[in-house]
């Protein structure tokens, strides 16, 4: 019995073509931390925007628990519950702003999105995306440093303006 492969093999190379295609768009999205786990929270993906924006590099996120890596002392347990759930029920975590943990510490806020993949091997995998809201809330700062200070010089010009009609009414009666 012999069978013509070149379709299937050709088919077969096609499918890796376009999953390097789609690793390599990931890869170099500049403003989008993606992240990829398995179901025992283990870091299995980490694209160079999660490098930059969590301080770790992708050699030493990858093999790592997301636990260790990024989240918060606070947090650990809700993340844990939280993702439990999602391995169990299939649905994802609710987007939503969240208070992660850089390398040297610091708080990093991002715009956190997950989705959850389902391998025919029975192993789910699944991803955080994160968008930086640094500049976003640094904006926000110097908006509202920007109001404080316009509401001071509106106090300060009313005054003047109070000042001016007493000094105003002043000389009209000394006059």
């Amino acid at each position: 019995l012999v069978m013509d492969q070149t379709d299937n093999r050709a088919a077969q190379e096609a499918q890796r073509a376009s999953e390097q295609r789609f690793r390599r768009l990931i890869e170099a999205i500049p403003n989008v931390a993606v992240q990829g786990y398995d179901s025992q929270l283990v870091c299995r993906f980490w694209n160079a925007a999660s490098e930059r924006l969590y301080g770790y590099t992708q050699e030493e996120a990858l093999g790592r628990s997301l636990l260790d890596l990024i989240i918060p002392d606070g947090m650990r347990e809700a993340v844990v519950a939280a993702t439990a759930d999602m391995l169990r029920t299939g649905e994802a975590i609710p987007s939503g702003e969240l208070t992660l943990r850089h390398q040297d510490g610091s708080d990093v806020h991002v715009y956190s999105g997950h989705v959850l993949l389902d391998h025919a091997g029975g192993h789910p995998e699944f991803f955080c995306i994160d968008f930086d809201l640094s500049e976003r809330m640094a904006a926000e700062d110097a908006r509202h440093a920007l109001e404080v200070q316009l509401r001071e010089a509106q106090k300060m010009e009313a005054l003047g303006t109070l000042a001016g009609g007493i000094a105003h009414d002043f000389n009209n009666i000394l006059a």
